[in-house]
């Protein structure tokens, strides 16, 4: 410590506080600096290290370590290691890869039910802590997490267990993640009146923020005054909204006296939200500035777009279009064989089941906010009849002597017999490892890079905005949505399209994923199994033996080994909508192709 009361800063990348070591700076403020570090023996395992700048601040960080050290919940972040005394002091918390809450909150603020499911968690975090003797004192979205995986992850206690001297200091913002004027002015937008005037707080002193916070969430800014409701900025809103709100944010007798008080109010705004078959704020697509600006039309800046949520029909209809004419490529594209596909835009999604009621098993939770990065190319149709047989006479005279196997197995080669089934329908008895070989000559046919869609995939296209159990909105069946409780596969042209035109996503024929069966909440559904094929993959979607609708929900999931044939399960094909951009740049300079190409969208 320095005579001016500064710490030194002697520290920088490969300095080991601990067990860290730090790798680099990611945010500074006021209180001082984290850095992103490392374990000096697990080198996977990550920290975010605080270190104050100045002495003053060290009983701050003393405070936060003794606040969440007595704290182990999934909404808050877990403190790892601290040391007030050493030089620098430093607390090592969990580092979390995502956002705060102030920057994923779009300018009108978010969908009911997406701001229900993070005032769940929040509520859920802070009940916990005031259980244990906690009070945060700081609550506002600049100190709230999300993961990756939409999890929200409470931090910053600071002021954690306030004492008198701590609230004389609370105007301060000891916020990493602003250190201008405008952190100040929102630490007391979300401070309630009775600590404004000096009086002392208790608990209630949390919810009230979190009450601000919800007025947030729905609208996009903070409220004009005590009297303002959020229905009165957001337009169609529900009466249960105001009603968070207000019991959060009134006095200090009349308010909510603990979280409890606010879960049943919470659960409502839900309940009306399904019971509507969807959300019930009024959201202009053009008010969400979650945009694609930036992205380019060359192959390389193809891959990724930012990522807007997308939670309802409506808005996937419209990211759809944006996509496409930013990128400057077509809504449907048809290859050689008649398959078509079409574009379906990144975004993300809350995936899973959003409750016990509505899972049919464990596996389909915890829900989760999934991020789908990159624009891709989904056939309408499962594989059919058709496209299988040209392989399989393709197969018959292939070079590789595993490819002609295939055109002698008799189980695969089920539909060459001397009454094949209607051409157009669903392909069955195809394993995953067989989609493979089918994948791996079309691409040799189109220059396409086919394969399967990840289990995140799969439910992103199959919901196309819906955060419904069917992508119908309703458990019963509206007759020709999908195919169930029949002799077998039906023709898929009888059935609906969903918002991204997408045929038989739920029923008619089970679908294969790449992705290894494992717990929802891991990282497998992202990524596809390596190859080959071999395990259990998981299979989604229903099929036409499922006897009544229950079965073909949107979050069903099951386990198949990548080797089974079945009458049940087919596949449909995907593949990265950058394929076309580089094959449209390189038509470029020629001018037949481009027109051929072109001609081909439908």
């Amino acid at each position: 410590m320095s005579a001016d009361g500064t710490v030194n800063a002697l520290w920088g990348r490969g300095t080991r506080l601990g067990s860290w070591v730090l790798q680099h700076r990611v945010g500074r403020g006021t209180f001082g600096e984290v850095w992103r570090a490392n374990h000096h023996l697990f080198d996977h395992r990550l920290a975010a290290v605080k270190i104050p700048t100045e002495s003053v601040f060290i009983r701050l960080l003393q405070s936060e370590a003794l606040a969440v050290e007595l704290l182990s919940h999934p909404n808050i972040v877990a403190l790892f290691d601290a040391d007030p005394f050493s030089d620098p002091p430093y607390l090592a918390m969990e580092f979390i890869q995502g956002t705060t809450l102030s920057d994923f909150i779009p300018q009108a603020g978010l969908p009911v039910e997406t701001s229900a499911r993070i005032a769940k968690q929040l509520l859920s975090a802070l009940g916990y802590a005031h259980e244990h003797g906690v009070i945060h004192y700081d609550v506002k979205p600049q100190n709230v997490l999300l993961d990756e995986e939409g999890r929200v992850k409470l931090a910053d206690f600071g002021l954690g267990k306030c004492t008198h001297a701590a609230q004389q200091s609370v105007l301060q913002s000891i916020s990493l993640n602003r250190s201008d004027s405008s952190s100040l002015r929102g630490t007391l937008a979300y401070m309630p009146p009775e600590l404004l005037q000096g009086e002392g707080g208790d608990h209630r002193c949390d919810i009230y923020s979190f009450g601000v916070i919800w007025f947030q969430l729905l609208t996009g800014r903070l409220p004009a005054g005590r009297d303002e409701l959020p229905s009165t900025v957001q337009i169609g809103l529900a009466a249960s909204c105001d009603e968070v709100y207000t019991r959060a944010t009134a006095s200090l007798s009349q308010r909510a006296q603990s979280t409890d008080d606010l879960l049943p109010l919470i659960e409502t705004v839900l309940l009306q939200v399904r019971a509507m078959g969807g959300d019930v704020s009024a959201l202009d697509g053009q008010k969400r500035q979650h945009g694609l600006d930036g992205f380019g039309k060359s192959s390389s800046e193809a891959a990724r777009v930012e990522t807007k949520l997308i939670d309802s029909p409506r808005v996937a209809c419209e990211e759809r279009a944006r996509c496409a004419e930013l990128l400057g490529l077509p809504l449907t594209w048809t290859d050689h064989l008649g398959i078509v596909f079409s574009l379906i835009p990144p975004g993300r999604f809350w995936m899973g089941a959003a409750n016990e009621e509505e899972a049919g098993t464990t596996d389909e939770r915890p829900q989760q906010l999934v991020s789908i990065s990159e624009p891709m190319y989904a056939a309408t149709f499962p594989i059919t009849n058709h496209v299988v047989s040209m392989f399989l006479r393709a197969a018959a005279s292939d070079s590789n002597a595993a490819v002609r196997s295939l055109a002698r197995d008799r189980s695969f080669a089920q539909l060459l017999r001397a009454k094949p089934p209607p051409q157009t329908a669903p392909c069955v008895y195809v394993s995953a490892c067989d989609v493979e070989w089918i994948c791996a000559w079309l691409q040799l046919r189109e220059e396409v890079d086919y394969r399967l869609p990840t289990e995140a995939e799969w439910e992103y296209m199959a919901r196309a905005g819906t955060g419904s159990n069917y992508w119908w909105k309703d458990g019963a069946c509206a007759g020709n949505c999908a195919v169930f409780d029949s002799s077998g596969p039906q023709l898929p042209e009888l059935c609906r399209a969903n918002a991204w035109g997408l045929i038989d996503v739920l029923g008619n024929v089970a679908e294969w994923t790449s992705s290894r069966f494992a717990p929802l909440d891991s990282d497998a559904k992202y990524i596809s199994a390596p190859r080959p094929l071999e395990g259990s993959l998981v299979v989604r979607g229903g099929n036409w033996a499922c006897r009544s609708t229950e079965a073909l929900r949107v979050c069903g999931r099951y386990p198949k080994f990548a080797g089974l044939r079945s009458d049940q399960v087919g596949a449909r094909l995907v593949f990265a909508a950058e394929c076309l951009v580089r094959r449209f740049a390189q038509a470029t300079d020629a001018g037949p192709f481009a027109a051929e190409s072109r001609q081909r969208e439908v």
